[in-house]
C-alpha cells in the first residue's frame, strides 16, 4: 500500500499547482490544445529496464476514466525526484548494496508518453535535460488524486507545437483525465 503524502510534503507541492482552474476548466484545456495542437504528452521517469520505444506500458478506458493498469504508476515522481524507495526496490531486486544508489537512480530515465486513448500509452521518446521550453502553465484537477504539476509548451525545429505534462500521483489508483 502507498504512503500518503505528508503533510509538509502536501504544503510544498502547493507552490506547483494553480488552483484557479478547477476540473471543467483543465478538460476544456485539454480538449481545446488537443484540437489545436494535437496529441498531448506526459512526462514521466521510468527505469531504464522498462524502456522501450513504442512499448505500451499502461492501458485505459477514458470512458472509465480509470488506469486499468497501474503497475508503473508507482515511479511517477514528485517534482521531477524519483522516490528514494523506488530506487532502494531497485537495488533490493538487483542484490546490490546502497554504494550503488546513485548509479541506479541515473538509471531512471525521463520520457515522453503520447496518449492513445483506448489503445494505451506509447513511449514516444525520451525527454533531454537540456529542453528548454517556451512557456509553463501548473494547473491542478481539483478532487482527483492525479496532480498535473506542469504543462510545457515545446515548440519543435519545425515549428510544432507540444505539451508535456507532468504528473504526480496522490491517491491509490491513477486516473487519466486527459
Amino acid at each position: 500500500m502507498k504512503k500518503p503524502l505528508t503533510q509538509m510534503e502536501r504544503v510544498s507541492m502547493e507552490k506547483y499547482v494553480d488552483h484557479s482552474m478547477d476540473i471543467r476548466g483543465f478538460k476544456s484545456f485539454v480538449k481545446e490544445h488537443r484540437e489545436n495542437h494535437g496529441v498531448l504528452y506526459r512526462g514521466i521517469r521510468l527505469h531504464e529496464s522498462l524502456i522501450e520505444a513504442g512499448e505500451v506500458i499502461e492501458h485505459y478506458e477514458p470512458l472509465l476514466s480509470c488506469s486499468e493498469d497501474i503497475e508503473v504508476s508507482h515511479v511517477f515522481a514528485l517534482n521531477g525526484i524519483v522516490p528514494e524507495d523506488i530506487v532502494l526496490e531497485k537495488l533490493k531486486e538487483l542484490g546490490l548494496d546502497d554504494t550503488h544508489f546513485d548509479d541506479i537512480y541515473h538509471q531512471f530515465k525521463p520520457v515522453v508518453l503520447e496518449l492513445h486513448g483506448v489503445k494505451g500509452v506509447r513511449i514516444l521518446d525520451y525527454l533531454e535535460d537540456d529542453y528548454e521550453y517556451a512557456s509553463e502553465k501548473e494547473v491542478v484537477a481539483l478532487n482527483e488524486p492525479l496532480v498535473i504539476q506542469e504543462i510545457h509548451l515545446r515548440k519543435t525545429r519545425f515549428n510544432e507545437t507540444y505539451y508535456l505534462l507532468v504528473a504526480t500521483l496522490l491517491g491509490e489508483e491513477l486516473e487519466e483525465i486527459a
